[in-house]
């Protein structure tokens, strides 16, 4: 009796475990995080830091309303270099890839990177500056900058900020009133400024990973899922009829 009881429980836990896996969001939303590999061969400036020439991963962290929350990490995925607030933004032409703009800015000083839209949608993030440096890129550029008050969050361009301070920022970053900067430096009311699609020259190269392929869905494992509990069920019976 000891021993089916142990059978039973154990077949149950394996059951429970893969259907937990089946319906977690990770195992579900693959894709979602827009994950970009940018390759650019000059330095640039992206709000709070500038980075030099290389290769870099860019994901979107959260999506929350309005807002957008992006992370700049090494190709490896192992260091992060910033954690961005951004603004949808919005473009007739759909891109085939996805593609970065940037401002024009002073002559040899990086330019600033200005927006990221995503392959076959109309839509991308636009990213949002401390006001002092919108000032500055909005003049050199004779371009309107989304900007906001708040101090940019803690960024590295040794790539060695931590999990947690990275998350810290994107939760104080979705909390800040944004507004648009004109290239006169004055300040506006951001439906004044946000609309059309960057006119900028992209710089950056740009690779999203292969879709995955239509097997490769969560109702395979929904499917996986139901035929362990299935077998977990017929050995409880076995187990039974034996004691």
């Amino acid at each position: 009796m000891l021993l089916s009881r142990v059978r039973y429980t154990a077949l149950a836990g394996l059951a429970l475990a893969v259907l937990w896996l089946a319906l977690s969001p990770d195992a579900v939303a693959q894709g979602t995080d827009k994950k970009t590999v940018m390759t650019i061969d000059q330095p640039f400036q992206i709000p709070g830091v500038t980075l030099p020439a290389g290769k870099y991963v860019v994901k979107l962290v959260d999506l929350t309303g309005s807002r957008s929350i992006v992370r700049f990490m090494s190709s490896d995925e192992k260091k992060i270099y910033a954690t961005l607030l951004g603004v949808p933004d919005y473009r007739l032409a759909i891109p085939d890839k996805n593609a970065f703009s940037f401002y024009e800015s002073k002559s040899g000083d990086p330019r600033p990177l200005r927006a990221w839209f995503f392959r076959g949608e109309n839509w991308g993030v636009e990213f949002v500056y401390p006001k002092a440096k919108a000032v500055e890129i909005a003049k050199a550029s004779g371009e309107h900058v989304v900007a906001t008050s708040a101090e940019p969050p803690a960024s590295s361009e040794a790539g060695n900020l931590t999990e947690s301070q990275a998350n810290s920022a994107a939760k104080e970053l979705a909390q800040e009133p944004v507004f648009g900067i004109q290239p006169s430096g004055n300040e506006v009311e951001l439906s004044a400024i946000h609309s059309g699609a960057p006119t900028a020259v992209a710089l950056a190269d740009v690779q999203t990973p292969a879709k995955l392929p239509k097997t490769a869905t969560p109702f395979a494992l929904f499917g996986l899922a139901g035929l362990l509990a299935a077998g977990a069920a017929a050995a409880v019976r076995v187990s039974r009829k034996r004691v």
